[in-house]
């Protein structure tokens, strides 16, 4: 039902879907108030908010499924707020936020104060946030968090220390992606098992030596598409885990120094970059070698050749 031009839901039609369905979309920009006959749908496991025109709900909006529903989704609504009756929702593992205007100055306010942990929630999402410009501290009623991603939140230039919570640091995998950040936050070590960190499409233009210092299960580190056009040569010598890295769709020219600090890497990413082919990668054969790297993804600039191929080739000359 969700984005029809439908103000008010009729009851007896509720009362009939709501004896069934276990997912529902509802939500239109005429409709101003919360449909009564939710009150119904007490097998309901996915909602799908959509463009309800009113900036609250009510606290009892969730109450007769609140104990089972699994996924929460809020696209394109006017709530400034998370509505408080998400506390009631134990069993929900999903909370998705899209197209919205959180217009929180806070970020420890973003999230309700819930007096008890909810423990099944391990997915939070916020795709495009005309409003939020700190990140949304993570409280600590959230202890089994595994997936947070904040993507296309324009107005993100950067992530305050006191927005990350010593009580939620457990995070293994966060993405950050679309945002304004022109440094790498530091603030997120504090994620202390963080393996996946995605910055992709921000306006990173350096790293810098102590970025990356702290990070010791990271896995997995995404900075392609970023401005990016220099690289510390001690920049990852502390990624004593990482597996994947992707520079891909960045400005450098030639492959990093800071590579020869990462003794674990399988796959190195570089695509649509343009890396000058020459003799200031020589460097990278023996590097490459020793470490059996298994995937080096790219091709050389102005060259019909991938960079695999040419580091393998004969430096004599240079």
């Amino acid at each position: 039902m969700n984005s029809n031009p439908v103000a008010t839901c009729n009851d007896t039609i509720m009362l009939t879907l709501g004896r069934r369905l276990v997912s529902f979309g509802l939500g239109a920009k005429e409709m101003l108030t919360w449909p009564s006959g939710m009150k119904n749908f007490m097998l309901l496991r996915i909602l799908h908010i959509h463009s309800i025109n009113t900036d609250n709900l009510p606290p009892s909006a969730f109450q007769p499924f609140q104990g089972q529903l699994l996924q929460l989704h809020l696209v394109a609504t006017k709530m400034t707020h998370l509505p408080h009756a998400i506390c009631d929702m134990t069993s929900l593992t999903t909370l998705q936020l899209k197209d919205t205007s959180m217009s929180t100055s806070d970020s420890n306010s973003f999230f309700p104060q819930c007096s008890h942990n909810l423990t099944r929630l391990q997915q939070f999402y916020i795709n495009h946030d005309d409003s939020l410009q700190h990140f949304p501290s993570l409280p600590k009623y959230l202890p089994n968090l595994q997936v947070v991603q904040v993507i296309d939140v324009q107005r993100l230039e950067f992530i305050r220390e006191e927005d990350i919570l010593e009580s939620n640091t457990n995070l293994p995998f966060l993405k950050i992606e679309g945002c304004s950040l022109q440094h790498a936050p530091s603030a997120i070590a504090k994620f202390s098992k963080l393996q996946i960190l995605s910055l992709r499409r921000n306006k990173l233009v350096t790293i810098d030596t102590f970025d990356f210092i702290d990070y010791p299960s990271l896995k997995q580190l995404d900075l392609s598409e970023n401005p990016l056009m220099y690289v510390s040569p001690e920049a990852f010598a502390n990624l004593t885990s990482l597996t994947v890295l992707s520079l891909s769709r960045t400005n450098i020219t030639t492959l990093p120094r800071a590579l020869a600090g990462i003794s674990t890497l399988q796959t190195l990413e570089v695509e649509n970059t343009k890396v000058e082919c020459g003799c200031d990668l020589a460097w990278l054969k023996g590097w490459v070698n020793r470490i059996n790297m298994t995937k080096l993804h790219g091709k050389c600039y102005q060259l019909d050749q991938d960079i695999a191929q040419f580091i393998q080739g004969d430096f004599s000359y240079c």
